[in-house]
């Protein structure tokens, strides 16, 4: 695998890959040391890349990774990864298949925007924020379950998912963003744990009249379900 490399002590950085293959594993070593990290706009722009094996160990997808990966349509993450950094994955036009790993905590801003391929996502229990933009643009997505344990769900979160038909609040939310489903008009369902609309302070008190706002701002013909 044609890769540049920094070596650290904790481990090695992908830092830059310069093949053609179109499919990719990633060697878990290199120069006796772990790969801990894929590096900032390592894979970026890679048009042949199609398939990618993340090997077990590393734990950051940074910054831009994989973004404008155009050809990519399966990527294959260990359960050792924690954070889908900013834009990690962004304008992967042709990515149907990826799965979510079972440490992960944090998807970043803007992360999956613009994966028009992507159907269905089952996010982990792990999960515990959807930062802005997280999943925005992905006009083909249809349905989304968010785990209990999610703490927030980000401005413009499944923005102009024109396709999505249903999705729930988690009973963990804490905060949420504006107009999580702007400009997506096809929801049909969305599920909402009725405590979160109890307040008994100001933090609350600010929740319950976003999740009242969203709910004013579904498409007509939406149900809205209280669990």
């Amino acid at each position: 695998m044609a890769t540049s490399a920094d070596d650290f002590d904790c481990g090695v950085v992908i830092r830059h890959y310069g093949g053609r293959e179109s499919v990719v594993e990633i060697p878990a070593e290199i120069n006796g040391l772990p790969v801990v990290e894929i590096g900032e706009e390592a894979f970026k722009g890679c048009g042949t890349l199609t398939e990618v094996h993340v090997p077990d160990g590393v734990t950051r997808i940074n910054y831009a990774a994989f973004s404008m990966c155009t050809n990519l349509k399966k990527v294959f993450l260990p359960d050792t990864v924690t954070k889908i950094c900013a834009r990690a994955f962004m304008c992967c036009r042709n990515l149907r298949e990826i799965n979510f790993p079972a440490a992960l905590k944090k998807i970043s801003l803007s992360a999956f925007v613009d994966c028009f391929s992507l159907r269905t996502v089952q996010l982990p229990e792990s999960l515990v924020e959807i930062d802005d933009y997280g999943f925005a643009g992905c006009k083909n997505l249809r349905e989304v379950f968010i785990p209990d344990g999610v703490e927030k769900l980000g401005t413009w979160a499944f923005a102009e998912c024109e396709n999505l038909h249903g999705m729930n609040l988690p009973a963990s939310l804490l905060v949420l963003g504006d107009e999580i489903f702007f400009d997506t008009h096809k929801v049909k369902n969305l599920y909402v744990p009725e405590h979160l609309l109890e307040y008994e302070n100001d933090f609350e008190y600010d929740l319950a009249c976003d999740i009242e706002r969203l709910i004013a701002d579904l498409p007509e013909g939406c149900k809205v379900h209280y669990t």
